[in-house]
C-alpha cells in the first residue's frame, strides 16, 4: 500500500467566475484563483467580506444559488469528489471532552474507512497522524472542555486538524485556525500547516483574521476580499510591490497584512466615509482585474482544466485511505455507540445525572408521602402520586436530552457534513446508548415508590410500573431530540417539550379533571395522548383488588370501599384495556423514536438541497 507520505501528482486547486447568492443577496462575485500543491493561501478580509463562503463553495457547502466552480487538477469539485479528496476544519473545534486525543483520532479513523480492515491499519494511520500534526506527547492526555481542563487551545486545533487528515486529504481548507489563539500558539500552528503542504504536497486554504506579521512569511498566496470581491490573489512576495505601485505603499514597521486589509475595507460610521472607502474598494477590484498578476491566475486555471485527463481523474480518487473497506452500518452503529458510552462514563458529573437525578425524585415523593394507608382517604394521596409517576418521568427525560444531547448532536452534524454517517445509525446508536442509563435510574425510582410508599407489592405489579415509567421517560428523551432536530436552540426545545407534556398530562390523565368532564373536543383528544393510556395502566395495576377500609370516627362516607369501584366510576375499561394501553403506549414510544429519525432526515435533505 502506498503510503500517503510520499505523494505521486502534482495537485492544484483552481476557481473559475465563482459568483454566490443568498436570498438575492450576492456574497460572492465573480471569483478565481489558482493555488498548486505545496502552497498555503491565506484569505484575508474585514467581516462580512466571503471568506468563509468562498470555502463554503469549494467544500460542497454553500446554502444558496453558485455559479462557477471548484476543480481540482482540472475536475469540477463535486460533493462526492469533495468527501473524497479534501477536507474541511470549521472554526469551532467540536470534539468530545473526555476522550483522549488518540481516542479522538481512532474513533474518527474507524468511521471513515475502518468497516471491515484490521485494527493495525487504523492504529498505524492515526500515530502516522499524530506525528504529523506534532501531537504525539499528548496522545493519551483528555481533550477537555469548558468543565473540564485538558489540552491547550492550540492542541485542540489541532486535533480537529488531524481528523481531516486521517484520509491524506488532497485539499485542506480550514476557517479561522488562529482564532482563540495566542500569537506564539497561531504561528506554531501556521507552521504546522506549511510544513505539511511542503512535504505532503497539500493545497492548504485557510482564513485568516488579524494575523501577525512573522506569520506573513509562512503563506504562499495571499487573497485579500472585500465585499465579496477580490482585491489582490497572487504570491505573498509580491504583495507589498504590487500595492505599492498602485500608490499604496506600506509605512515602516507596520504589518503588511493589516494594513493592506484596512485599506480594501469599508468604513461605515457614516456616509461620507462609506462612500468614499466604498469607492476605494472599487478602484482596487478594477486594478486587480487589469493587472499581470490576475492574468496569470487565469492562465493557471484555464491550463490546469485543458491538461485535465482520465488519468489524472484516478489518480485523484486513489486514495489507499479512502478506499478501505468503508464501514457498514453494524461496524458504524458499534463505533458510535462505544465512543458515546465512553465519553458518559468518564465525565462523572453527567453519568451521576443520568442515573440518579430521576431516582432522587422517589426519595422525594417517600418523604412526601411516607407510607400510604389503605383507606377511602387515601384515594386523594393515590391520585396524587399517580399524576407524578405520569408526570414527571417524561419531564426528566427532557432534562436529560437538554443537558447531555447538544455536544453528540454537533459532533454528528460535522462528521455528516463530512460524510462519515447518516442520521439513522446515529439516532439508533444514540437510543441504545441511553437505554441502559433509563432502566437504572427508572428501576431505583419504581423501587422506591412501589415498595417504600406502600402500592400493592406483587412483582408482576411492579413489573407493570417500571414499565410504564421507562416507556414515559425514555420517550420524553426521545421527543425532546425530536425537538433539537429542528431547534438550534436548546433551550427552545426544552420549553416545546415541557409544554407539550403538561398540557398532555392535563388532558389525557384524567387526574387534575375527570375526563368526563372536559368538552368534547378535549375529551376525544384524549384518545392521542399518551397519557391517557399510561395513567389506566398505573390505575388500575394500583387499585384492581385493592380493598380500603372506612374509619368509624370519619366524617366522610364510605365511597369507596375497594379499588374496583372506584375503577368501575372514572376508569371502567382500565382493567380489561390493560394488554391494548401497553401496546399502544410502545407504539407512541417508536413513534417519537421515528419522528426524530424523520426531522434529523428532513433538515439534513433541506440543507442538501441548498447546495
Amino acid at each position: 500500500m502506498r503510503s500517503p507520505t510520499t505523494p505521486t501528482t502534482e495537485y492544484s486547486l483552481s476557481i473559475l467566475g465563482v459568483s454566490y447568492t443568498i436570498k438575492s443577496r450576492t456574497i460572492l462575485r465573480n471569483i478565481s484563483l489558482y493555488c498548486g500543491g505545496g502552497n498555503i493561501l491565506a484569505l484575508l478580509g474585514n467581516s462580512g467580506s466571503g471568506k468563509t463562503s468562498l470555502l463554503d463553495v469549494v467544500a460542497c457547502r454553500a446554502e444558496g444559488r453558485t455559479v462557477g466552480g471548484a476543480f481540482i487538477n482540472g475536475r469540477l469539485v463535486t460533493p462526492e469528489l469533495f468527501v473524497k479528496r479534501g477536507a474541511y476544519v470549521l472554526q469551532d473545534d467540536q470534539l468530545l471532552a473526555h476522550l483522549t486525543v488518540k481516542e479522538t483520532l481512532t474513533y474518527t479513523a474507524r468511521l471513515k474507512f475502518a468497516g471491515a480492515t484490521k485494527n493495525i491499519q487504523v492504529t498505524q494511520r492515526v500515530e502516522q497522524v499524530l506525528n504529523e500534526i506534532g501531537l504525539k506527547h499528548v496522545a493519551d492526555s483528555k481533550v477537555g472542555g469548558a468543565f473540564k481542563r485538558g489540552i491547550s487551545g492550540g492542541e485542540k486545533r489541532r486535533v480537529s486538524i488531524g481528523c481531516q487528515l486521517l484520509c491524506d486529504p488532497v485539499v485542506l481548507l480550514l476557517d479561522e485556525p488562529t482564532t482563540g489563539l495566542d500569537s506564539f500558539t497561531a504561528n506554531r500552528l501556521v507552521t504546522n500547516l506549511s510544513q505539511l503542504a511542503k512535504q505532503y504536497n497539500k493545497v492548504i486554504v485557510m482564513t485568516i483574521h488579524q494575523p501577525r506579521s512573522d506569520i506573513f512569511r509562512l503563506f504562499d498566496h495571499i487573497g485579500i476580499l472585500s465585499l465579496g470581491e477580490l482585491v489582490y490573489m497572487g504570491p505573498s512576495s509580491q504583495l507589498v510591490s504590487y500595492f505599492t505601485d498602485l500608490g499604496y505603499s506600506c509605512p515602516h514597521y507596520a504589518n503588511p497584512l493589516d494594513h493592506y486589509v484596512d485599506l480594501a475595507s469599508v468604513d461605515r460610521r457614516d456616509i461620507v466615509r462609506e462612500s468614499n472607502t466604498t469607492a476605494r474598494v472599487r478602484s482596487l477590484h478594477g486594478s486587480y482585474l487589469n493587472s499581470n498578476i490576475f492574468k496569470d491566475t487565469l492562465s493557471e486555471v484555464h491550463r490546469s482544466a485543458a491538461t485535465a485527463s482520465d488519468l489524472e481523474v484516478e489518480s485523484i480518487f486513489s486514495n489507499p485511505w479512502t478506499y478501505l473497506d468503508p464501514p457498514g452500518f453494524a461496524a458504524t452503529w458499534a463505533t458510535l455507540f462505544s465512543r458515546m458510552t465512553v465519553n458518559l462514563i468518564r465525565d462523572k458529573p453527567s453519568l451521576l445525572m443520568r442515573i440518579f437525578q430521576f431516582s432522587c425524585f422517589s426519595f422525594f415523593l417517600w418523604l412526601f408521602i411516607i407510607r400510604l394507608k389503605k383507606n377511602q382517604e387515601s384515594m386523594q394521596d393515590r391520585n396524587g402520586l399517580f399524576h407524578q409517576l405520569v408526570s414527571v418521568p417524561p419531564y426528566v427525560g427532557v432534562l436529560n436530552a437538554v443537558a447531555l444531547f447538544p455536544t453528540l448532536r454537533t459532533t454528528f452534524r460535522r462528521e455528516s457534513k463530512d460524510g462519515l454517517y447518516g442520521s439513522t445509525v446515529f439516532l439508533f446508536a444514540y437510543f441504545v446508548h441511553i437505554l441502559p442509563f433509563h432502566l437504572i435510574s427508572t428501576f431505583i425510582f419504581t423501587a422506591v415508590v412501589h415498595w417504600g410508599i406502600g402500592l400493592q407489592s406483587e412483582m408482576f405489579r411492579f413489573g407493570r410500573v417500571w414499565a410504564v415509567i421507562l416507556l414515559l421517560h425514555f420517550s420524553g428523551e426521545v421527543l425532546a431530540v425530536a425537538l433539537m432536530g429542528v431547534f438550534k436552540n436548546e433551550a427552545v426545545a426544552n420549553s416545546i417539550s415541557g409544554l407539550i407534556f403538561v398540557i398532555g398530562g392535563l388532558m389525557g390523565s384524567g387526574f387534575v379533571r375527570s375526563l368526563e368532564g372536559m368538552i368534547d373536543v378535549l375529551k376525544w383528544s384524549g384518545w392521542i395522548n399518551i397519557f391517557k393510556y399510561t395513567s389506566e395502566i398505573i390505575v388500575a395495576n394500583e387499585l384492581n383488588g385493592l380493598n380500603l377500609t372506612c374509619s368509624i370516627n370519619s366524617t366522610m362516607p364510605c365511597l369507596y370501599p375497594n379499588g374496583n369501584l372506584y375503577l368501575s366510576i372514572f376508569y371502567p375499561k382500565a382493567v380489561k384495556c390493560m394488554a391494548r394501553n401497553f401496546i399502544v403506549s410502545f407504539s407512541y414510544m417508536i413513534f417519537f423514536c421515528v419522528l426524530a429519525l424523520i426531522i434529523f432526515k428532513i433538515t439534513k435533505i433541506r440543507k442538501s438541497r441548498m447546495i
